[in-house]
């Protein structure tokens, strides 16, 4: 299994279909273009991206690869990938102005109201202000990653699954990745590292199954650089 995260700094005058189809040229290693250019960017009804290249979507051909789009603060990612996945990228805060205890008051507010309850008592066990903000955009980070992973999007069956059932989040250190498998919702999540004011995470299936909590080994992160007119390893 491939993944590849493509980064933009959201004030990029590229437009958001033409970054897609620059991150899918890298990813197929389609210099030229001749390839990419014929490839259409679709929607479902429930607003999840794909792709469709001579006529066909990745269902039909396993050639054309999968797409995910998340954006949040400065940064805008497209993840291509040559399986089905779904990403999401959050700002560590609730609201721009709040102190932390208002921040934390918030995340129990509404984990109790729209997360699962075992993901609910997670976020309210926690002991800090600090622990509640970082568990609490653990779980929302998942949440999302997988309802765009399925492409469902956000309805009401989101508090009716669990991205923690069966096991507890380590305390995850932005400076180490936190790869985890999710047996019940036949998937699995990936917290890459990033830096402690945002959380990200992939989801992808359990065919991608790695021992321990490290993360896949064809996995890379590229940021695009405006003045090189191309992509740059992020680490």
């Amino acid at each position: 299994m491939t993944i590849r995260l493509y980064i933009f700094d959201n004030n990029c005058p590229i437009q958001r279909e033409d970054r897609i189809r620059a991150a899918v040229r890298s990813f197929t290693h389609d210099s030229q273009g001749s390839l990419t250019a014929s490839i259409k960017i679709c929607r479902t009804n429930r607003g999840r991206p794909y792709l469709v290249q001579n006529g066909k979507t990745s269902e039909e051909d396993p050639s054309v690869p999968e797409i995910s789009i998340t954006d949040s603060g400065s940064c805008w990612i497209v993840a291509v990938s040559d399986q089905r996945i779904g990403i999401d990228l959050q700002e560590n805060r609730i609201r721009r102005q709040s102190c932390p205890t208002d921040d934390a008051a918030r995340c129990r507010r509404l984990a109790s109201r729209y997360f699962h309850v075992s993901e609910s008592s997670f976020i309210l066990s926690a002991q800090t202000d600090e622990e509640t903000i970082r568990r609490f955009f653990q779980i929302w980070t998942a949440k999302e990653a997988y309802v765009k992973y399925t492409g469902t999007g956000i309805d009401g069956t989101f508090s009716s699954f669990a991205v923690n059932t069966g096991t507890t989040y380590a305390s995850r250190d932005p400076d180490h990745p936190f790869f985890y498998l999710n047996p019940e919702l036949d998937c699995a999540f990936l917290y890459p590292r990033t830096d402690s004011s945002r959380t990200l995470c992939v989801c992808t299936g359990c065919s991608c199954r790695i021992p321990g909590s490290v993360p896949p080994a064809d996995f890379r992160l590229y940021y695009y650089d405006l003045k090189q007119k191309g992509f740059l390893l992020y680490d």
